[in-house]
């Protein structure tokens, strides 16, 4: 299976598939190209309450990742440092729910929590992988960004909201 996804300004594709018959029964062959170079790594895994765990066999490092389906057919996915949107290929998903440099930006919330800090102000003018809202959610961080330059249209919370999982926080308008 191949998905698609945009993270820290740079498109990336990523192949999943069974892994060889060395690995343990279930593990998965993971393969990322950014365009400029591939990255391969075997991982074990497993479904958690709240969405995903794997663990890399090489090193027996734990990744935990909360997993959003949206509305799109593609889904939010969590990680320690990150959140991405990943989509099937050919079905390409932004954070904003749309790629490219025309469309509005609707960024939602990933998952239930409570925002920490709003760092952007309506009229604001934003760059591309630009720092707008810090939403805490079991007991971690999560820094959501912006996809692509824009202007600041609307902002939904303040600092302290309790926040449901895809409530519209911030509207970015594209450049004209």
């Amino acid at each position: 299976m191949r998905f698609e996804f945009d993270a820290a300004g740079s498109h990336r594709a990523v192949s999943v598939s069974p892994a060889d018959e060395r690995a343990p029964s279930g593990a998965l062959q993971i393969v990322i190209d950014d365009g400029h170079g591939r990255e391969s790594f075997v991982v074990e895994p497993r479904v958690t309450s709240d969405g995903v765990s794997w663990i890399y066999l090489e090193d027996r490092r734990s990744v935990d990742a909360i997993v959003v389906r949206r509305t799109d057919g593609g889904c939010l996915v969590d990680l320690p440092r990150a959140a991405v949107v990943v989509s099937p290929a050919g079905r390409s998903a932004s954070p904003s729910g749309s790629r490219g440099a025309a469309a509005e930006q609707r960024i939602t919330a990933p998952l239930p929590g409570r925002v920490v800090k709003v760092l952007v102000t309506v009229g604001a003018a934003v760059t591309a992988s630009q720092d707008l809202i810090v939403i805490e959610a079991m007991k971690m961080e999560n820094m959501l960004q912006s996809a692509h330059a824009g202007t600041v249209r609307e902002v939904h919370v303040v600092d302290g909201t309790s926040v449901d999982a895809g409530r519209l926080l911030i509207i970015i308008a594209p450049v004209e």
